[in-house]
């Protein structure tokens, strides 16, 4: 016999593939081949013969297995290994267990640096970096997971197949490579035992180390609350206008300010704030010393002042303290209107001039009635007076210089009246004027873009005052130029026959209304018909707004550092003579703070740092048991691959003797264009392919099984089957 060929009907070659199909090696192209010729005994007798052949390697050209190319292919080796690792397996081993000990460490990494910016404020990059980073976790670690216990399913069956197990084991193991799999697993195999229980609940981690990376991460935020001194114009200072020069520096300033408060945004008149951001303060509704919770919101006329108080030094945070301030009220109790020509109008007797006509005696102002009569220079649509003044040796006072002066002082009652030229649409209001001192709780909420401060609560002030009959207007120096200035503040005039932006603000703050041409002719424009009570209201946040606006207007400009700074006491300087007050006062008034500030912080979830800290771990002991049972597993790996079905088959051909020693993937690779057919076979494989036993009735009791395309019939739905 030739020592370079070999022969052999192996036994998976099936017997009805006749006497004239075996198999040959060539020893040295390592080739396998049907012989062709050749008789069943001779073939019994001398297994290793030499003989003509054709290659059914590729399966492409031969008879029986439909194939179409005649290309030759190597076959495996069949000489006999000894079953040991080479170099190169245990390399292989090292690699692939070692990635899945890799994959775990960034979970941990994730997780103790969590822990580890807990309770530590936020930082704008490295939050969202690890926002990032959680989002990108819950993606990536149900992939890790399903990778490392996948694996470590198949090694520790594969351990269990090589010493020896229940098929039922195997198969929970090998059906529990995924979530769902070794859910469905254990149902199917009606498996209810410890192990499934175990399975069950080392792939419930998958789901669960998922959503912990999304919910281990919060942000929270943290009250410090620090004491802190808050600034803020005393309304109880002396007005500019009693200093030297004082109309020809500040009224030009003073006159834009209160302009444009008239005119200002509805949303503004509205707001807590005035259009530079003073705390507006509003209307006192009680009396006593219990606190009266203020609205959130208010309607415009609610404020004492379309000009609010400037405050300083507020910080970050949330500032809430305490201010003093005061404001005049008017009571306006006898109001007329007069609709027509009709003149109700009353004289005023001025100390100085105007004295015209027919004096009653009573009211005294910078004002007239008649542009006509002589020496009247006062030429405003609307005037104003009062009954009575402190003595003239306090006509430059204020209220806070007579704190005390005893006895019985008489309320003064403030006489507002139209003075249009046609004397036609005529308003008389009579006002009880009263100073009310009031203690505001404050509330500022301030950010690096902006500050938002409210009064939240109001009482009468608890502090010593002067009689609250003394009002601003009872002092005749500042009254005067009150009465002369204000009426012509916005630039209305008697002869034009229309009426001022003060009066178009009684008559309706909306300031859509007041841009109108309506209100502009002065039609439907009775001041008299509208409720007194609102009417004294709107007088009087005109006229506290021009009074405080006098006291310091160069700090009313949204600047808070600026505005301190010409606070300051005996600011005097050519350039400034404003804030030079006669009796020297400091027009800022401190008072202590409480700042709560909030500061964004690292919130970790510790119920899933705890979660995401098992399941990873979970994780990890899976890839060292992977490990172990790779490391004391000898036999090769064929759980799990499709090229086991050719393993040992009587009815697919191998490629060459031998081959036990072959892992799934490389019998997959020496048999990769081979065709298989789940499909009829016969149990003894020596009847013809179409043939099979007839059952009971003369039907053809069939079989299925997996074989090459050409030694199967595809299945029919009925056929009788064993």
């Amino acid at each position: 016999m030739s020592e370079r060929h070999a022969f052999v009907r192996t036994p998976t070659t099936p017997s009805f593939l006749d006497s004239q199909y075996e198999r040959k090696l060539d020893a040295s192209t390592h080739t396998d081949e049907f012989l062709i010729g050749g008789s069943e005994g001779e073939s019994a007798n001398d297994p290793w013969k030499p003989s003509a052949f054709e290659s059914i390697r590729s399966f492409k050209k031969n008879p029986v297995f439909g194939g179409k190319s005649t290309a030759r292919a190597p076959t495996w080796s069949p000489q006999p290994r000894r079953l040991q690792r080479t170099a190169l397996d245990w390399a292989s081993l090292v690699f692939y267990n070692g990635l899945t000990y890799l994959v775990t460490f960034p979970f941990f990494a994730l997780a103790a640096r969590v822990g580890q910016v807990n309770g530590k404020v936020t930082n704008p990059e490295t939050l969202q970096r690890l926002q990032n980073l959680t989002k990108m976790a819950a993606t990536v670690f149900p992939i890790a997971f399903a990778l490392v216990a996948g694996r470590t399913m198949s090694k520790v069956a594969a351990w269990h197949l090589e010493k020896g197990a229940r098929l039922q084991t195997l198969e929970q193991l090998m059906g529990s490579r995924t979530v769902f799999g070794a859910v469905r697993t254990q149902f199917m195999l009606s498996s209810y035992n410890l192990l499934a229980l175990a399975l069950v609940f080392i792939w419930a981690m998958s789901p669960l180390g998922g959503q912990a990376t999304l919910r281990v991460l919060n942000t929270s935020t943290k009250q410090d609350i620090a004491n802190s001194v808050v600034n803020y114009l005393d309304t109880t200072g002396p007005s500019s206008f009693q200093g030297s020069n004082s109309a020809t520096v500040f009224l030009a300033t003073l006159n834009g300010m209160y302009f444009s408060s008239l005119t200002a945004p509805n949303t503004v008149k509205s707001s807590s704030l005035d259009l530079w951001g003073n705390l507006k303060i509003p209307y006192l509704t009680s009396t006593g010393s219990d606190w009266v919770d203020v609205a959130a919101t208010l309607d415009p006329s609610e404020y004492s002042s379309v000009l609010g108080i400037p405050l300083f030094n507020v910080i970050d945070g949330v500032s809430k303290f305490n201010l003093e301030s005061n404001y005049m009220q008017l009571d306006c109790t006898n109001v007329t209107a007069v609709v027509g020509d009709a003149d109700v109008r009353v004289q005023f007797a001025n100390a100085t001039t105007h004295a015209v006509g027919s004096l009653n005696g009573t009211f005294q102002g910078a004002c007239c009635v008649d542009p006509n009569a002589p020496d009247c220079k006062a030429t405003t649509s609307w005037c104003l007076g009062v009954n009575n003044f402190a003595s003239r040796d306090y006509m430059w006072q204020r209220p806070a210089g007579l704190i005390n002066i005893t006895g019985e002082i008489p309320q003064t009652t403030l006489l507002y009246e139209d003075a249009p030229y046609n004397f036609g649409n005529n308003t008389v209001a009579e006002c009880q004027v009263t100073q009310r001192y009031v203690e505001s709780s404050v509330s500022c909420n301030k950010t690096s873009a902006q500050s938002i401060c409210a009064v939240v609560a109001q009482r009468e002030s608890q502090l010593a005052h002067a009689n609250s009959n003394l009002t601003w207007m009872s002092f005749s120096g500042v009254f005067d130029e009150i009465s002369t200035l204000m009426p012509a503040a916005t630039g209305a005039y008697q002869h034009s026959g229309m009426i001022d932006y003060t009066q178009k603000y009684v008559l309706n703050p909306n300031t859509s209304v007041i841009m109108t041409v309506d209100q502009e002719t002065g039609n439907n424009t009775v001041i008299g018909e509208l409720d007194p009570q609102l009417i004294g209201k709107r007088l009087g946040q005109l006229f506290n707004a021009y009074y405080i606006g006098s006291i310091a207007p160069f700090t009313m400009n949204g600047d808070p550092e600026l505005g301190q700074q010409v606070l300051q006491p005996n600011n005097y300087t050519d350039a400034n003579p404003v804030f030079t007050s006669l009796t020297g006062d400091n027009l800022i008034h401190s008072v202590a703070a409480s700042v709560t500030t909030e500061t964004e912080i690292y919130k970790c979830s510790w119920r899933w740092l705890g979660i995401l800290v098992i399941a990873t771990f979970i994780m990890f002991v899976l890839a060292v048991v992977g490990t172990y049972y790779d490391v004391r597993r000898h036999t090769p790996e064929i759980l799990g691959f499709c090229s086991t079905l050719t393993r040992d088959s009587k009815y697919v051909a191998q490629p060459g003797p031998g081959g036990s020693l072959l892992e799934g993937f490389e019998r997959a690779r020496w048999m990769k264009d081979v065709q298989l057919r789940f499909g009829d076979v016969y149990a003894d494989g020596e009847a013809g392919l179409m043939t099979g036993e007839p059952g009971l009735d003369g039907e053809h009791i069939r079989s299925l099984g997996v074989a090459e395309v050409k030694m199967a019939a595809r299945v029919r739905p009925g056929r009788l089957y064993a």
